[in-house]
């Protein structure tokens, strides 16, 4: 091999050598400067502040954000990708959780496009997992499933297995959330989850920095599925182990967790006034955060009631009423669907085919283009015997090719989509929107009310589907497919399944 590049580095002209050595000087700085990204002392030490937080439990929100937008910042300034990937990651969960989901989307959005050009899984699939909390708290359920699959994709991809064994139990926790849309069905399923992902949490190297904070977070989300469904006994006890672990971690969002627990214990077992007690205590320290006050004031007020102190029952109430029409305007305003399926589309469109690649791929790679381009520099120069007059009635052949082809492409592409139904929805729905540029913009242009999930429920019909068919290649019922049209309908203010599908296909 070495001795016959020798001779084919001899046969080639001095100049072209020349040009190779340049081109392997390049190639190699190129590599060396996009794949060696050097820290500073100053980035170093912000990673430190960060990771002791997590370990120590002094978690912050101000603190954590007020040093993740250094980092990010100093990350930046010398292209440091990791620094910011960390930055933005961080600064997605404190958003998310303060329920501004507008900054949240941002920030998963640049950290996934940055985890994505450094192929870091783990990153990406961290990220992604916020992203998914956030997808199903706003009601996107079928993205939220989705996006769930995705996380599992890049969690195949993670070198580490420490990290690998970590994102485990966040993905089984998210199934669990999942599962909870029907938790009278699933009751049963879901404490099975629970305890997996708990278990797993006790397994975690003790070396790990974050694994009691990952314990307390398993153990509390099992602990209120426990009494939920009846486990009183096994509650009591969870309850205490947390107590424990809460003294030496005081991190904010598990005392409020571990507040909202014994609230519906005491509930649960007839303790109104000690669960009355819990839910004000919660109240004051959540800060305003209304996707917890959302659980909190109804179970106050019915505790309230019976009491039957029936005054403070309903202002809790009226409070609740007024804050549901609070979120749903929130909720509207964050559902924004432009920024949602652009997510959507990075997502799903780079774990289909993704490869990990090394320094060997990528040295390979480069000695493999050299020779390429050396190869086609020295035949350009051999064979340019071709006149001009050949070169015209060549571009002459290729434009007419391409205008006789044109409407033959166009059916091979609506046949391609007609398959890719049946073969891979989310695919689909990808090439969808490259045969059908506009669609999307101009169905919500007219109709603002749509979510993705109904803009994509439209590409079907755009398809000429039936119900049938759509809850075949949608994995779904064709009840819940029924109920997606009636409200499709109901949001268009169309009066008929026939008008929908000719207002529709007008798009």
């Amino acid at each position: 091999m070495l001795s016959a590049f020798y001779i084919f580095y001899c046969w080639i002209g001095c100049r072209m050598r020349a040009k190779l050595i340049l081109l392997m000087a390049f190639s190699f700085f190129s590599c060396n400067k996009v794949y060696s990204q050097k820290t500073t002392k100053e980035i170093d030490s912000l990673n430190s502040l960060i990771d002791r937080s997590y370990t120590e439990g002094t978690i912050e929100q101000k603190n954590i954000l007020a040093q993740t937008t250094k980092l990010y910042y100093l990350s930046r300034d010398i292209k440091f990708i990791r620094g910011q990937i960390t930055s933005l990651f961080e600064e997605a969960k404190i958003y998310y959780l303060n329920g501004d989901f507008n900054t949240a989307l941002s920030k998963i959005s640049e950290g996934i496009d940055l985890a994505q050009s450094i192929r870091d899984y783990n990153m990406l699939c961290r990220i992604s997992l916020v992203y998914q909390k956030l997808l199903l708290q706003l009601d996107y359920l079928e993205d939220s499933k989705n996006i769930l699959l995705s996380c599992k994709e890049y969690n195949e991809l993670v070198d580490n297995d420490e990290n690998k064994r970590v994102n485990d139990i966040y993905i089984l926790l998210a199934e669990a959330d999942l599962l909870s849309e029907n938790i009278v069905k699933n009751k049963n399923l879901i404490l099975s989850v629970k305890k997996k992902a708990y278990e797993a949490s006790l397994k975690i190297d003790e070396s790990n920095k974050r694994k009691k904070g990952l314990r307390i977070y398993a153990l509390e989300s099992l602990t209120m599925s426990m009494i939920i469904s009846g486990d009183s006994v096994g509650a009591r006890t969870n309850i205490t182990e947390i107590d424990r672990l809460l003294v030496s971690y005081q991190n904010i969002s598990f005392i409020i967790q571990g507040l909202l627990i014994k609230s519906h214990m005491e509930y649960m077992a007839g303790n109104y006034q000690e669960a009355i007690h819990y839910f004000s205590e919660s109240i004051i320290k959540t800060n305003g955060n209304i996707y917890i006050l959302e659980d909190i004031y109804p179970m106050i007020s019915l505790a309230y009631g019976k009491i039957q102190d029936f005054e403070n029952a309903a202002k809790y109430s009226w409070k609740y009423k007024k804050l549901v029409d609070r979120i749903n305007q929130t909720k509207k305003k964050s559902g924004n669907v432009s920024t949602i399926h652009k997510i959507n589309l990075k997502i799903f469109g780079k774990t289909k085919k993704s490869t990990t690649w090394n320094a060997v791929n990528i040295g390979i790679l480069i000695i493999a283009g050299i020779l390429c381009l050396t190869l086609f520099l020295f035949r350009r120069n051999i064979f340019r015997i071709k006149t001009k007059t050949d070169s015209l009635s060549e571009e002459r052949v290729v434009t007419i090719n391409k205008s006789t082809s044109s409407t033959h492409n166009e059916l091979e592409a609506l046949k391609k989509l007609t398959s890719l139904v049946k073969e891979d929805i989310n695919i689909f729905y990808l090439e969808f929107q490259k045969v059908y540029p506009s669609f999307h913009e101009s169905l919500k242009n007219n109709y603002s009310e749509l979510n993705i999930s109904d803009i994509n429920f439209c590409s079907l019909i755009k398809m000429n589907l039936e119900i049938k068919e759509i809850s075949i290649h949608t994995n779904s019922s064709i009840r819940s497919v029924e109920s997606r049209r009636y409200r499709v309908i109901k949001k268009m203010k169309l009066k008929s399944q026939k008008e929908l599908y000719f207002t529709v296909s007008t798009f």
